[in-house]
Parts: C-alpha cells; structure tokens; sequence
C-alpha cells in the first residue's frame, strides 16, 4: 500500500538540554531580584525544557504507559530501533548489495542523513532487529527520506507487514503503522523491486502508538521518555509522573484469564478495570468485585503467604495488574509473559548543577501530587550522593507534607504541613541560609530555624532520593529554585 508522505512533520526535534528562546523568562511576577536559576513547569509545559535553567536528565531502562491528552493509556514516548540515525554501524545489517555512502545534510539543517545505497537486486535492504515490544502491540514506524529522483522504497515492520513510500528529491518523514506479529520486531527499508537506487535517510523510529511522535534519537539502546500525565476524567495535565519499578505478574493483561502465579509473602496490589470478579484462592482468599469500565480502577492490596496464587476470573476484567507493592502503579501491558517497568530517573548534576546553584542560601520550591500510600516519598532532593549532606521536600506520610535537610548526617532543619489532602496538589517551599532557615506549605505560616549549618550539594534528583531510593510514585507539576534566601512572607506566598 502506498501511504501520504507527512511533510508537515517536518518542523523541529526537541532535544533534551536545549532550552526553547522566549519561554518563561525570569517566571511570571517575579523580580529579577529573587534570583530564580531553575524553572520546570512539568504540567503545564508538558516538557522537561526548563523555561530558565538547565534542564534535567531523564532515563528509564523499559516503555512505560501515561494517561494521555485524550484520557486514554498509551506508551509514553519512545523510539525502540537502535542507532537511529547511524546507517553505517554493524547493528543495521546490509544485505543484497546495500552499501552506505558518505552522509549528507539532514533534514534539520546538519550533517548526520546516510546515502543508502540499493543494488538492483531485490530485496537489497538494511535492516535490524529491534527489542521492546509484544505480539499484538500496535506499532508506528517512520523516516525521513529523499532521493536525487523520484522513486519508491518499501519499509517492513515484520515479514508481510510492509508499505511503499513514494521519495522525492524534498526531505519527508513517511510513517506507517500496524500491528506487532509473533516473528519480533523487525524494521527495515528494502529495495523491494529491481533496479539500483540511492536514498537518503534520517531519524528512523519505531514507536508504540498508533502515529510518529516526535523524533527521538537513539545509538546503542532503545530510548524511553518522560511520562506527562493527565487526568482521565478532566483530562487535566498532571506534570511529570515518576515511580518505582514494577513487575505484573499476570498475562495476558488486557483481558484476564483464570490462572496461577507464584507470589511471596509480601504485600502484593491487584488492579483492573471493568465489572468483572477476580476470585482469589490457594495463599489468599478474596473476591474481588470490578466497580466500572476504565477509567474506574478496582484495587485490592493483601498480604499472601509464598506459594501458588489461584485467581480465578468471570466477566469483564480488564487491563489487569498483580505487582509487589501495598499501592497500584501506573499500568504495565502484558501478553505472554510477567513485564517489568523500570523506575524513572530524573536528575540535575554536574555543571548543569553547579550552574544554578547557591551555597550560601536558596529556596526550593515544588508543586506535586501523590496518589500512593507510601510514607518518605521524594519530590526534590538535594545532596552530595548520600543521606548525610541533603536537603529535601517529601511527603512524609500520605496526609503531611515535609522537609529535612542534613550535615553529616545531623539534623539542621524539620519543616511539617497541616494536613492535606491526599489526592491533592499542595505547594511547599524550603529555604536555607546560616542560621536562618524556613518551611511553608499551602500558605501556612512559616517554620523557622534560627540554628542550622548548610550542607554542600552537587546535584539534585527529582521525583526520588537517590540515597536511599525512595520514589514519589506520584505526579510533579513544577519546580523552582533560587539563588537566595527568600523572605518568609514571599515564602508563604508562594505556596498558596
């Protein structure tokens, strides 16, 4: 089949440290005299581009799901192939005559497109095989392409599972998508009919989801992206979602059948959609009746003893998920076999840090959510690599919000909230400076201390602490930080 070129694709990639010109400034309202150096305003750019600042490294080893725009679960943004833009590297093979030439202007104005070079033999292609996803998955795959004439070339995802793009002598991102089969993920572009060609080519993506996203580069290992949440109701952007990792341990997960697993003799946590029931018997017993279709998720947390977990299902039971843990996590699709999610990691250091930091004095400022009933769950974290020089905001337990900060590994500064409301997006602040620190959340009056020693940091994980490793499991939806010690009626302002 011969598919419509996305020409109006073609507009910008956003990079990971590149900041975007003209956005934000110094934050709305704000002199230049508090000296703000970090601005992230997750939810509502929906980006990891600081408006001011430097902006933050994001990893995660697994696809993870976000609830989307339109409030439904889809893969977060990704690119499964491996060297995406490297034609000339072993991991794509060429076969029947296909060589790599010189590389040539891309279609973003550099210098990093391959000439591929297509002898008249068919099926003369390069091609690879691609980790990453499931039987079943619905799966995009795009590149930009041209050529010095005219001319067509096929692209396969799997075997049969192919289209032909028309390549003109104009740069063109051409995509397709279809559905993964059971022969693996196996991208490739193929002179398909006979006769010599040279193309040139760019930024090759395979996705989960059902349209090219923007382009992600890739070298030696797939690339998973941030999660922006949103709401599934009020479809309302929730900001940056970060979690610990999480195995389901049942499948398939999409529609759940009877089965057995072997669990431990820890908190577990089930989850589905729908209005089926989920009987739990051998080393539990429940019944565990569905309350609604998505996006009503029923959950059950209980402790089995180790052995044999019999879950037997009727009805309506869908995008199922058992996973170690006292609190459901984001949802993990499975089809043939226990999936693990990754944690997200999301840090600044380095000069990045170092750049925007205050020894002296500064204030830390966030805005969060956290849905989960763990207690000690970070938000932003300062520290020299350990627990004993540090400076946070956390929630504490499920209803107070908290800071701490340390100085070989003594206390300096405790800062609570009232209670709040779980569920609910409270703002904190923490600033420091000699013997002068202060703590407000949700507008409260501040909490001072007039005796405390500042510790020295050189980075600051956002979403965790990186020692030990305690996660939000819940959504940011800013973060800011400032080179001074903010007055405590500023503070408290800031945190209405």
């Amino acid at each position: 089949m011969a598919l419509k070129p996305k020409s109006d694709d073609i507009k910008s990639v956003e990079v990971a440290g590149v900041g975007r010109a003209g956005v934000g400034g110094a934050g709305v309202g704000l002199p230049s005299t508090d000296r703000l150096s970090l601005d992230l305003q997750f939810a509502a750019d929906k980006t990891l581009t600081a408006r001011k600042g430097p902006t933050p490294v994001f990893t995660r080893a697994s696809g993870a799901t976000q609830v989307g725009a339109t409030g439904l679960i889809e893969y977060a943004p990704e690119n499964l192939v491996l060297q995406s833009q490297n034609f000339s590297n072993a991991t794509w093979q060429k076969l029947n005559g296909a060589t790599v030439g010189a590389t040539v202007a891309d279609p973003f104005g550099g210098t990093s497109a391959y000439t591929l070079n297509f002898s008249s033999t068919n099926y003369s292609r390069f091609e690879q095989w691609s980790p990453g996803s499931q039987t079943g998955d619905v799966i995009t795959v795009s590149v930009y392409l041209r050529a010095d004439s005219n001319t067509t070339i096929f692209t396969r995802l799997a075997l049969e599972t192919f289209a032909t793009f028309n390549v003109t002598t104009n740069w063109q991102r051409f995509e397709y998508t279809a559905t993964q089969q059971a022969i693996g993920l196996y991208p490739q572009l193929n002179n398909y009919e006979s006769g010599a060609k040279t193309i040139y080519a760019y930024g090759f993506q395979v996705e989960r989801f059902s349209s090219a996203r923007t382009y992600i580069p890739t070298t030696t290992a797939s690339v998973y992206g941030a999660r922006f949440d949103h709401d599934p109701v009020t479809l309302a952007s929730r900001g940056l979602l970060i979690e610990e990792s999480r195995t389901n341990l049942v499948f398939p997960s999409d529609t759940l059948t009877t089965q057995t697993r072997t669990v431990t003799a820890t908190a577990h946590t089930l989850s589905f959609y729908g209005t089926g029931t989920v009987v739990l018997s051998g080393v539990a017993v429940a019944t565990v009746t569905g309350t609604g279709a998505y996006p009503t998720r029923t959950t059950l947390t209980f402790t089995p003893t180790a052995g044999s977990l019999i879950m037997t299902v009727t009805g309506s039971v869908t995008q199922a998920q058992l996973e170690e843990g006292a609190f459901a996590t984001s949802y993990i699709p499975t089809t043939t076999a226990s999936v693990v999610r990754s944690a997200d990691i999301c840090t600044i250091t380095g000069s990045s840090f170092t750049g925007m930091y205050n020894q002296s004095e500064g204030t830390l400022l966030t805005q969060s959510t956290k849905t989960s009933t763990n207690s000690n769950s970070f938000i932003a974290a300062m520290s020299d690599n350990s627990f004993n020089n540090s400076l946070d905001l956390r929630y504490s337990a499920v209803t107070t919000a908290s800071s701490l900060m340390n100085f070989s590994n003594v206390n300096q500064f405790t800062g609570f909230s009232g209670a709040i409301t779980s569920g609910s997006s409270p703002k904190q602040a923490i600033a420091y400076k000699l013997n002068d620190c202060a703590y407000s959340a949700n507008g409260a009056s501040v909490i001072i201390d007039t005796l405390a020693s500042i510790p020295t940091f050189n980075r600051v994980d956002i979403g965790m602490s990186f020692v030990p490793s305690l996660f939000l499991n819940g959504h940011i939806a800013s973060i800011r930080y400032y080179k001074k010690r903010l007055a405590n009626a500023k503070i408290q302002a800031l945190t209405v």
